[in-house]
């Protein structure tokens, strides 16, 4: 990273690394203290957690039980269409012409494949993927 003028770096483990997030997190702000962090995982939360900027992970709250049998790549999903919104409603002429129902079959793919529970927001991405 120390040869790009790199400012943001957002984190999706796989289930092999998210044991080793709280070692991941500090390792990228040694390299640079102003880089913000974004993590997006949805494995249990470490003990202790890790430090980011921000940490989207349905395991912190109870207050969106739809969304904790979420996998990773159904987070990223939720997540990029949260930013397309908030573009459009900006009025950002790119957002406005981006449509992410064409990345919905990798979603789809992602989730069967992380053999999370087929059931409610799971299910309702992989049913639009196929």
């Amino acid at each position: 990273m120390s040869d790009q003028d790199v400012r943001f770096v957002v984190i999706i483990p796989t289930y092999n690394e998210a044991d080793n997030i709280p070692r991941i997190v500090p390792r990228v702000l040694e390299q640079d203290p102003r880089i913000d962090v974004l993590v997006v995982d949805h494995h249990q939360v470490s003990d202790p957690p890790p430090e980011p900027l921000a940490m989207v992970n349905p395991q912190l709250s109870d207050d969106y039980p739809n969304f904790q049998e979420l996998c990773s790549v159904g987070l990223a999903f939720k997540l990029a269409h949260a930013l397309v919104k908030r573009g459009r409603q900006e009025g950002l002429q790119k957002e406005r012409d981006l449509d992410l129902k064409q990345y919905l079959d990798l979603v789809a793919l992602g989730t069967v494949a992380d053999l999370v529970p087929l059931t409610g927001e799971n299910r309702k991405l992989v049913r639009s993927g196929l």
